[in-house]
């Protein structure tokens, strides 16, 4: 078993071809020989193109096994924290990593939710933590990643007079709000969608859950849908289960709902999906009002989810 093999490869590129030739002599062999390499690495985009295109070991994998993060129930669960809203900010924040709990961040967990920006200071924001400078190691590592917003929004707070790490989590902590945690609950919020859902909530099993646009030529606009639900198509047009709009810091209420139903309109003009069936789900950090508490109990083709349920605890 050879680990980190990126950084073996970038020291010696041709470590690649080098295996390739070594095993070359064995390929007759394969099936019979228990001798097996194992090639690991946490550079995704980089063990991607071993095996891809014209690499010099394509076609030579028996297995390629991609070991992904906890999702958020279960990263709830290894980090102990129990309030839903908290587990998701934490989990906006280190992802589902199991190292970054003892080894990166010395097993310090907030306490509860008044504690969230007291440890984002100690330990994201601490330089003495090894959790500190792990995002620019793996933006270093993965040359295909472009998504700095975060340290961006660092630079600019020190730009803006904000020196001490106090003030820069202050001024970032807007940043987060808006531009992690919206999209953070909004990814969220389709993976529940995909496999943590009741079947019966959408009136099948989805096939995909993704997210778009859909442009409305009347009135010239385009309107954004966070969770798209698509069922498996049994012949003809694939069956459009659900749409949804994910709401992190917002009270959602009857607009919300109104301007699903009008998405689902447009999508039924379009002709592309079959829509007679469609659920309108609105899933939000914050709760509902009164008002769209009273649409999904008179409508059997509303649905609220909240934190609660989206960590299965309602």
């Amino acid at each position: 078993m050879i680990d980190e093999f990126p950084y073996l490869a970038r020291a010696n590129p041709e470590l690649p071809s080098l295996i390739q030739e070594a095993f070359r002599p064995m390929r007759d062999q394969r099936t019979t020989s228990r001798t097996r390499l194992l090639l690991c690495g946490s550079a995704l985009s980089f063990m991607g193109r071993l095996l891809s295109g014209n690499a010099p070991l394509r076609g030579r994998a028996g297995l390629e096994l991609l070991v992904r993060p906890l999702d958020h129930r279960l990263a709830a669960e290894f980090w102990e924290i129990s309030d839903p809203a908290l587990a998701l900010k934490v989990n906006a924040v280190v992802g589902g990593t199991p190292a970054y709990r003892r080894e990166f961040a010395r097993g310090d967990t907030p306490v509860g939710p008044e504690d969230f920006d007291d440890w984002v200071v100690r330990t994201v924001l601490n330089p003495e933590t090894p959790l500190f400078r792990e995002a620019r190691y793996l933006l270093a590592e993965e040359p295909d990643l472009r998504d700095s917003a975060l340290y961006l929004s660092v630079l600019a707070a020190v730009a803006d007079g904000n020196a001490t790490r106090g003030g820069m989590a202050g001024a970032s902590r807007r940043r987060f709000v808006s531009n992690v945690l919206g999209p953070h609950f909004e990814q969220i919020c389709r993976e529940w969608s995909l496999h943590h859902a009741d079947p019966d909530l959408f009136g099948g099993l989805p096939a995909r859950v993704g997210h778009g646009v859909v442009h409305d030529s009347k009135a010239r606009t385009g309107h954004k849908v966070d969770v798209a639900v698509i069922g498996i198509a049994d012949g003809g047009k694939p069956p459009l289960l659900a749409i949804g709009e994910a709401k992190w810091n917002d009270t959602m209420g009857i607009a919300h709902v109104e301007r699903l139903r009008h998405i689902r309109d447009l999508i039924a003009a379009s002709g592309r999906y079959d829509t007679t069936r469609t659920r309108l789900v609105c899933f939000s950090g914050a709760g509902f009002n009164d008002k769209a508490a009273a649409q999904a109990s008179a409508s059997s083709d509303v649905h609220l989810i909240d934190l609660p349920a989206l960590y299965g605890r309602s």
